[in-house]
């Protein structure tokens, strides 16, 4: 009964100090079967206890060695404790001589995978017996979102003109804190800091960008490439990065940011490994949300011509496009979750604003009715904007009204 117990409060209640106490009772009752010591072997390694978690599961194998299901939680406690090659080696042989083992292979995939192994862990998962069973497996999300991650882009190491005057990077600072709104992501110093940590979505971590962080020993191109392409300098896609929205930036300005960047005092501050969850990596199997910066831009698009500063729908679209779609979507008709900006057309959240609401949105962040624009609204950048820029992008958005587009175009 106590092993039951400690089953269900394990397993299905989560209740670990309800699991504790039904462990101890077993162990002070003398019990001895296969059982026991196979959920007092999870117990160990979900407490991060490896070794006692592995002596536990080699008593309940030798206490029960037909069993398979000991084998792969065997191989379950070396695969999260990150001991991979121990795990393939152990499950690899008894899969081959058990065919019909799914579980097994279902943890060899992930071990394989975790290896680098991808094609491997794929047709381990495809070779389940039981139909359909392994796509929804978590390790074929495992495997395939990681085969995404680690793909290689082929970007030139192409580079931009960077100023070293002080108007330059004066201009790259407004860029990049109004426009293109880094802080928000990396810190007010850009000492990095964790956006994101859910044990589904996983633990979204905006890097150190001084000189203390992974930056330091970055090339103009390494710049350019992690802002324009979102390359890393191991040629893989970095990961919730804007850069299917900073791709539009002129040279002139990316040349710009890059110079300010370059003069930022080093900031040690620590920060944790990024992960991607099991809901991180099914967004990225089923392309729901853009995880993955490298793949949502055309590496080899020619550049846009750059527009005049001026309070024009050009202009306007043009600084839209780096600091506004990536919450509120494609020409602002509304952005995708989690992201998920209204659409702020005039055919949306903005009918019938005025140029003062939509000037005391950006530098106020409320509403006409003076009722506050949620959290998510960056209003203490924007607010730094320009006059001239505010001008342009209000006349973009009510280029967006379809009968101002049209006006604009009838002779």
């Amino acid at each position: 009964a106590h092993v039951t117990l400690l089953h269900i409060h394990m397993d299905f209640d989560k209740d670990f100090a309800a699991a504790t106490r039904d462990l101890e009772r077993a162990r002070e009752l003398g019990i001895d079967t296969a059982s026991f010591w196979h959920y007092s072997a999870m117990w160990h390694g979900q407490q991060g206890r490896v070794e006692e978690g592995l002596a536990d599961m080699r008593r309940a194998r030798a206490l029960e060695p037909m069993t398979l299901l000991l084998s792969s939680n065997y191989a379950l406690i070396l695969f999260n404790a990150r001991r991979y090659e121990e795990a393939i080696a152990l499950l690899s042989p008894i899969i081959e001589a058990n065919p019909g083992f799914d579980t097994g292979r279902s943890v060899l995939a992930r071990a394989l995978a975790a290896t680098g192994r991808f094609e491997e862990a794929l047709a381990q998962l495809e070779a389940r017996k039981v139909i359909g069973a392994w796509q929804g497996d978590l390790g074929v999300l495992y495997a395939k979102s990681s085969m995404r991650i680690a793909k290689r882009h082929d970007v030139p190491a192409l580079t931009v003109p960077i100023p070293t005057d002080s108007a330059a990077i004066a201009r790259g600072r407004h860029v990049a804190t109004a426009v293109a709104m880094c802080l928000d992501c990396h810190g007010e110093r850009y000492e990095g800091k964790v956006m994101v940590d859910d044990a589904g979505f996983g633990r979204i971590v905006a890097p150190n960008l001084t000189p203390a962080g992974a930056v330091a020993d970055y090339t103009d191109a390494d710049w350019v490439r992690a802002i324009r392409h979102g390359v890393s300098t191991a040629d893989r896609s970095l990961r919730i990065m804007p850069s299917a929205e900073y791709q539009h930036l002129t040279d002139e300005d990316l040349g710009a940011v890059i110079a300010y960047l370059k003069t930022l005092p080093p900031v040690i501050h620590p920060l944790p490994e990024f992960r991607v969850g099991p809901i991180g990596r099914f967004l990225i199997v089923t392309n729901k949300f853009p995880v993955l910066a490298a793949e949502a831009i055309d590496h080899s698009a020619p550049r846009p011509p750059a527009p005049e500063p001026a309070p024009t729908p050009e202009y306007g679209r043009y600084l839209a496009d780096i600091g506004c779609a990536g919450c509120h979507g494609p020409q602002l008709r509304g952005g995708l979750p989690p992201a998920g900006g209204p659409d702020i057309t005039p055919a949306g959240a903005t009918a019938g604003w005025t140029k003062e609401d939509f000037l005391l949105a950006l530098r106020a962040g409320k509403r006409p009715d003076n009722t506050v624009i949620g959290q998510g609204m960056p209003w203490r950048r924007t607010l730094q904007m320009t006059d001239v820029e505010l001008a342009a992008l209000w006349a973009y958005v009510q280029e967006l009204n379809p009968q101002v587009a049209l006006r604009r175009r009838t002779p």
